[in-house]
């Protein structure tokens, strides 16, 4: 009995690490990927997924298509709803928070905002995402100080009462702002670390440590984002498969963590894919690297069975 017992648990754990498994795996806490496709919610196994909406491009539907799917999967979202990085073209210090309003109001014909409330209160929709913040900005892309991000908060929060706010920042302890400008206007914390930079284990979970303590302090939820290719994104370096690994499993057992979503998973992007100043490498397109699907997969049984399945984390 016992052999057979341990024959059906290694093959739990086998299915939940297979990254192309049909269905969803009930992480618990949730696991996934920044911006996997629409088409792929509740066929591969992740069960937390960031989207974005553009609305010069995307409708109402859209997004109400992909929380429907989502919900079906019983998959967690957290959405963009306007794409900050195309104010880049603002002039540095020119934040114009009517440019913001005039993007979130497209998807409020009449006065009438798109319909999220009912998924935050079945658990399909985590939030909205609105930001990331980084300090000093990041090259070519507007980056609005924390009393403007505020603003842009409070706006979003006016138009849909009841979702949580979301932004990133690889920065957390910035949110403990003296003046206090984010206090109540925001919910949800993702904390991105690039793993790439953790040469020092000690001392790299001493760093994500301090920023957790830092989004704690600040009074917000939070949710890690272990980002495997550094500030340039420009491919995986030596050992660095090894350190995400070891960071991901590190994450995924986080004591309070709302999630683990790695950044980034688009099929279809090439190595040389980027915005003009960054190349955005991505473990899809790394797939030729051959260790990447055996990361992958050790990653997966650890998000399957976190309190058993995580020895490197």
């Amino acid at each position: 009995m016992g052999k057979v017992k341990r024959l059906l648990t290694s093959l739990v754990l086998l299915l939940a690490a297979t990254p192309a498994l049909a269905g969803t795996v009930n992480y618990n806490p949730p696991f996934g990927y920044w911006r996997m496709p629409v088409d792929k919610i509740g066929v591969e196994s992740p069960n937390v997924d960031g989207l974005a909406f553009d609305p010069s491009v995307d409708k109402a539907s859209d997004v109400l298509a992909a929380l429907d799917k989502a919900r079906a999967a019983h998959v967690k979202l957290f959405i963009q709803l306007v794409q900050f990085a195309d104010l880049k073209e603002n002039p540095p210090g020119n934040f114009q928070l009517s440019q913001w309003q005039a993007r979130y109001d497209a998807w409020c014909p009449q006065g009438q905002c798109i319909a999220l409330k009912p998924y935050v209160d079945d658990g399909t929709l985590m939030g909205i995402h609105i930001f990331e913040y980084s300090k000093p900005p990041i090259p070519q892309r507007l980056t609005p100080d924390l009393g403007q991000i505020a603003q842009v908060a409070a706006y979003v929060r006016s138009k849909w009462p009841g979702v949580p706010i979301i932004m990133d920042t690889s920065k957390p302890c910035l949110f403990l702002d003296p003046k206090r400008q984010m206090a109540g206007k925001l919910d949800i914390l993702i904390y991105t670390f690039f793993t790439n930079e953790l040469t020092d284990t000690r001392r790299g979970e001493g760093m994500v440590n301090n920023g957790v303590a830092c989004a704690k302090q600040a009074g917000v939820k939070f949710m890690l984002d272990p980002n495997p290719f550094g500030g340039t994104q420009g491919g995986l370096a030596p050992g660095a498969l090894d350190r995400y690994v070891h960071f991901t499993e590190f994450s995924i057992r986080y004591p309070g963590s709302m999630a683990t979503a790695i950044w980034r998973w688009w099929p279809g992007d090439s190595p040389s894919k980027g915005n003009g100043f960054q190349h955005f490498a991505n473990f899809y397109s790394e797939q030729s690297n051959p260790g990447v699907t055996k990361a992958m997969s050790e990653i997966a049984a650890c998000a399957a069975n976190p309190a058993t399945a995580c020895p490197h984390g």
